[in-house]
């Protein structure tokens, strides 16, 4: 999580939404020992997608 949060400028509650949203981020275990994971060439694309989704849908 917390080098995901670096890399990506967010912080962990941005991305608990991300993976809600279908982000592309592995996540393994349970509770406090939930691990999370991602390809940051893989999350970047997903989010310039997903912010060009919105804007369509804010036209």
């Amino acid at each position: 999580m917390r080098e995901i949060c670096e890399e990506m400028g967010v912080c962990a509650k941005v991305v608990r939404i991300w993976v809600a949203a279908g982000a592309p981020i592995a996540v393994e275990g349970r509770d406090k020992r939930r691990k999370y994971s991602a390809e940051a060439a893989r999350l970047q694309l997903w989010r310039e997608t997903a912010a060009g989704t919105k804007q369509k849908a804010e036209a």
